[in-house]
This record gives C-alpha cells, sequence and structure tokens, in this order.
C-alpha cells in the first residue's frame, strides 16, 4: 500500500512538472543548487556538470512573442561547470566556480565558433535559521568574466562577458518526502547592463535513494540599460550569433524551466540527469537542453591521516643537584677492535699472551705423574 503522503506529494509535482513542457526552451540548472546545500562543519561539496543547449527562436522586445530562427540560422551552446563548496566552523559557506564553454553559430553559409574558459565565481553563504518547518539562507556570489566582446567584431559569443554581483534570500521546508524551496534576489552588470531580479520555486521528491525535482526560474529586469550599443542593433554580432539573442540583448527577462532525477550512490556519490525548456521571456534566446551531474561530497574530518606515534615521557626525573660527581656514573666508551691493537700492552701482559693456554687434559697428566 502506497502511503497517501506520497501520492499527494507525487500529484503536486506532476501537477508542477506539466507546466514544464507547455513550451520548449532553454533552463539553466546551477550548480550546489538550493536544496542540495547542508551545514555541516568540515564538509566538502563537490560538483561536475555538462550542459548543452540549443537556440531555435527568440523572444522579442515586446514580450512572450515566439518567432523561430530563419533557415540556416543556428546556435548551439556546450558547457562544462565545476564547482566546489566548504563549511567552516562559523557556519559559514564559502564556495567557487568555473566553466568552460563552446559555442557554434552558423548563418548565411558561414560558421563560427569559439571555447575558452568563460567565468570565476566567488560565493559565500548562510543559514539565519535552520528547522524542519523553514530553512532561511542568505547568499551572495561575485562573476569575474574572464573575456570581453565588442559588439563590432564578428564573434560567437559563449557568455555575457559581464561582471556580476548577486544577493539572494532561499527559503526551504519538508512536507514529509517533498522538499519545496523558493529564492529571490537582485543582480548587479557592470558596462551599463540592466540589473535583474532572479527568482525561483520548484521541489524535490524524496523516493528511497532517488530524488525527483522540478522548478521555475528565471529573471525580470529592475534597472534598464544605460548603455547605447546591443547585439540587436549589431548586424555583425548578430550574424556570428546565428541570428540568437542567447547573450548580451538588452533589458532581458527570462522565465525557464528544469525538470530531473538524481540518484544516491552512497553517502559521497550522487548523479542527477534532466531536460531544460525556456517558457516565455524578452529580448532572449529560446530553445531546449539537457544536462547531467556528478556529485561527490566528504567531511574533511573523516578521511584518514597518517599519525606520528608518540613515546609518553616517565614522571621520574633523576636529582644531578645532589652534591655527587656525576661523572663517575656516565658510562664507558667501549674500546673498538682497532684501539685495541693501537694501545701499548705492558711486557708482563705480552709475555702471559705468548704462554700456551694449558691444554683441556693437562690436570689429568700431572695427577698421573704423581701417582708414579
Amino acid at each position: 500500500m502506497i502511503p497517501s503522503s506520497w501520492i499527494r506529494a507525487t500529484n503536486t509535482l506532476v501537477i508542477l512538472s506539466g507546466m514544464f513542457f507547455i513550451h520548449l526552451a532553454h533552463a539553466n540548472h546551477p550548480l550546489l543548487d538550493e536544496n542540495s546545500r547542508t551545514y555541516q562543519v568540515h564538509h566538502w561539496q563537490n560538483e561536475f556538470q555538462f550542459n548543452y543547449f540549443k537556440t531555435t527562436a527568440n523572444y522579442s522586445s515586446e514580450g512572450g512573442v515566439y518567432s523561430d530562427l530563419p533557415s540556416g540560422a543556428e546556435q548551439q551552446l556546450s558547457q562544462i561547470n565545476f564547482g566546489t563548496r566548504f563549511t567552516h566552523p562559523s557556519l559559514w559557506a564559502f564556495y567557487a566556480q568555473s566553466q568552460w564553454a563552446q559555442a557554434e553559430s552558423k548563418y548565411a553559409n558561414k560558421s563560427y565558433e569559439n571555447n575558452s574558459l568563460t567565468y570565476f565565481l566567488l560565493g559565500a553563504d548562510k543559514a539565519l535559521s535552520e528547522s524542519k518547518a523553514l530553512t532561511v539562507i542568505t547568499d551572495g556570489s561575485l562573476l569575474f568574466p574572464l573575456k570581453r566582446y565588442d559588439l563590432d567584431n564578428s564573434q560567437t559569443y559563449n557568455q555575457e562577458g559581464a561582471a556580476e554581483l548577486t544577493g539572494r534570500i532561499i527559503l526551504r521546508t519538508k512536507i514529509e518526502s517533498l522538499y519545496p524551496f523558493a529564492f529571490l534576489g537582485l543582480t548587479y552588470r557592470d558596462e551599463g547592463r540592466s540589473s535583474l531580479i532572479p527568482w525561483g520555486v520548484g521541489g524535490e521528491l524524496a523516493l528511497g535513494s532517488f530524488r525527483f525535482g522540478g522548478e521555475l526560474r528565471g529573471y525580470q529586469t529592475a534597472l534598464r540599460e544605460t548603455r547605447s550599443k546591443t547585439i540587436e542593433k549589431s548586424t555583425k554580432a548578430l550574424a556570428a550569433n546565428g541570428l540568437s539573442l542567447q547573450f548580451n540583448s538588452s533589458n532581458p527577462n527570462l522565465l525557464e524551466s528544469n525538470f530531473w532525477a538524481q540518484e544516491k550512490l552512497s553517502a559521497q556519490w550522487a548523479v542527477k540527469a534532466g531536460f531544460q525548456w525556456t517558457m516565455t521571456g524578452t529580448s532572449v534566446g529560446a530553445g531546449w537542453g539537457a544536462f547531467a551531474q556528478l556529485q561527490f561530497d566528504f567531511d574533511e574530518k573523516k578521511l584518514p591521516r597518517k599519525t606520528t606515534p608518540q613515546i609518553e615521557e616517565s614522571p621520574f626525573k633523576e636529582n644531578t643537584n645532589d652534591g655527587v660527581d656525576q661523572k663517575l656514573f656516565k658510562p664507558e666508551k667501549p674500546i673498538s677492535d682497532s684501539d685495541e691493537e693501537l694501545a701499548p700492552v705492558p711486557n708482563s701482559e705480552y709475555r702471559k699472551k705468548k704462554q700456551k693456554a694449558p691444554a683441556k687434559n693437562d690436570y689429568k697428566i700431572q695427577l698421573k705423574k704423581k701417582r708414579r
């Protein structure tokens, strides 16, 4: 008999998942996601993710209008994301992430390609309050782009190319076997780009060693662009990116969706795989994708370490200040064979050494002579 709590949780997830399949599109499930973060002291969380995304259309600046890319125009992106996170004894967790990405695009019988390391990110988070009923987490991160783009050049983009400062509040709870979460934040971007409000809501259903999850996540423009030139106004940049507005667009808004399954292989290892879609947006690319992820956790204090055996000192200590000459108790230096050969030998001792040692039967021979 399946528990009624599992049935209710499954129905909730199915309804949520059904919403995700309304449109094909792009979504990027993050590393170190909101539900995977723990706050065990000296705990390390390491993740490696492969993500693939293909742009098939653009959302117009009016919002919600879906326009397919013209025939012969396309852009696809492959990303390898890797990150690590450590929980300090202060219960602050610190993390770092980076990414290698390859972008390929085609337009007007021309092909473009760009592959490189794209960014380096540093962040920290802490649970302000933690309980089964509600966990409140504060999270902040700073992203450094490893490359900037010139809109006058014919180069396809594999990243945004802007520095980003993000602050978020994350809420988590537990309802029997369901683990819902939500977050809201603010992202500042340099170079006169629009500031964004990232947000998201989702949940995971635990069934034994498996977890099935889904989420809606996206962002809205909070402060509009102050720069005069964007990709929409650059013919060269648009052509090099297969007419895709995936990166570097003006005042973007996006609603994304993800659906995934995760299996906990052991206490340290877990694997995750899922699909990605965008649902609606403004001045941004749309498409579909997939991702696969490997997670390895360990506790620093549980690692085997080599230890040097310690010799305990005796509590007894000899008193050497009692007036007795301590030189009398020092051990004599042993004389080696070479020293014995070089040392002078007195004449009397030399003659004794010359004499032959008495044979074993000498005593018996002397007794026989006396009897005769």
